[in-house]
């Protein structure tokens, strides 16, 4: 009789438990869902602001190597403009990943937040 009654108590504060839970979830859900899209199209921009920035750097000592080709340090502008070349290309591709993704984000928010809640599980 006595396991029989801390069983029902148990389960019984487990589905309290599980209710908060769930009134917790969906109150919380369109926010979090909300700064998730958000999340996305920010860390897109910042991407795509460092790539032009470094792809900005690129073409000016690219040009200025080009203009100064009697200039004792050619070779530094150029080596310096190779490294910010690699960098603005990494970068560049980076930012085309993040802008499909964020793309995924406005055309398709469902389909973006069930592969974020997949990943999630994993």
């Amino acid at each position: 009789m006595q396991l029989e009654q801390e069983t029902t108590e148990s389960l019984n504060q487990l589905l309290r438990d599980i209710t908060t839970a769930k009134d917790f979830v969906v109150a919380n859900a369109p926010e979090y869902f909300q700064q998730l899209m958000l999340m996305a199209h920010v860390k897109a921009g910042m991407v795509l602001l460092v790539f032009v920035v470094f792809a900005s750097i690129t073409l000016f000592t690219i040009r200025k190597s080009m203009v100064d080709r009697t200039c004792h340090d050619s070779g530094a502008v150029f080596v310096s403009g190779l490294v910010c070349g690699l960098v603005a290309l990494f970068t560049g591709i980076m930012s085309i990943v993040l802008v499909l993704e964020s793309i995924t984000a406005i055309v398709a928010p469902k389909v973006y937040i069930v592969e974020h809640i997949t990943s999630l599980l994993k």
